[in-house]
């Protein structure tokens, strides 16, 4: 169950942030790749799971996957979260409040997708 529902978070992460575009460039030039990662991700990944991916990886279709999924994995693990929803809004706004244009983005599109 676990892997269905990081697999299809990450499945909707990829047509939300890049449109599938692992070429991606947004937020001024901050979120790079299929899933516009900010370089704090990429050390926050690397810090709490003791991996060394660069920079260069967000623009890698396979290491960007593997970022989200280790990212995705600990707040399932550490903080109970399991909903897709909350999933993504978390991948987009890791503290805090959830942005409400976005989550809104994500529910349309979960819609769309069942």
């Amino acid at each position: 169950m676990t892997n269905y529902i990081i697999s299809a978070a990450i499945s909707l992460l990829m047509q939300l942030e890049s449109g599938g575009d692992p070429s991606a460039i947004g937020d001024h030039g901050q979120a790079v790749g299929i899933l516009q990662i900010h370089p704090c991700m990429v050390q926050f990944v690397n810090r709490r799971h003791g991996t060394a991916f660069t920079l260069a990886d967000r623009l890698d279709p396979v290491a960007s996957r593997q970022m989200c999924e280790l990212f995705l994995v600990d707040l399932w693990n550490r903080r109970g979260i399991w909903k897709i929803e909350t999933l993504c809004g978390r991948w987009n706004r890791p503290y805090g409040r959830l942005d409400k244009a976005y989550m809104a983005r994500v529910r349309k599109a979960i819609g769309e997708a069942q």
